[in-house]
């Protein structure tokens, strides 16, 4: 994977509340964007997302929701789709673009982290 670049990753959490504080008034002090059970704070070039968990309200051994890889162009998805699936080949195919959010596809790695190679190129979102 030459092309793609670490953009972002998501936490779950049970307690969303707390981690706003957390990241508005002691770390950041800056909200990037707020969605129902949803935050997501710029940090540099990188995002951090945290996304609450309302099935489970203790453990998060399992903390990791995703880990996100952004591409400059939907060819550059396709190459890696068309890669990837001939080692991995159950998994679906990109979805997404052209005002449908970014276009992606995902795979997990073998500790069940869930890894989602995107572009936004020819996404109006």
């Amino acid at each position: 994977m030459r092309k793609g670049k670490l953009t972002h990753i998501v936490f779950k959490t049970a307690k969303i509340g707390e981690t706003q504080n957390f990241w508005e008034s002691i770390l950041l002090q800056e909200n990037r964007s707020q969605q129902e059970n949803y935050l997501s704070y710029e940090v540099g070039s990188f995002i951090v997302n945290f996304l609450e968990d309302i099935n489970n309200r203790g453990e998060f051994s399992n903390i990791i929701s995703h880990i996100g890889l952004e591409f400059s162009t939907i060819q550059d998805i396709d190459i890696e789709f068309k890669r990837v699936s001939e080692t991995l080949p159950n998994i679906n195919n990109p979805v997404g673009g052209a005002g449908k959010g970014p276009y992606r596809f995902y795979i997990t790695d073998p500790n069940g982290i869930k890894i989602e190679l995107e572009t936004w190129d020819g996404s109006s979102d």
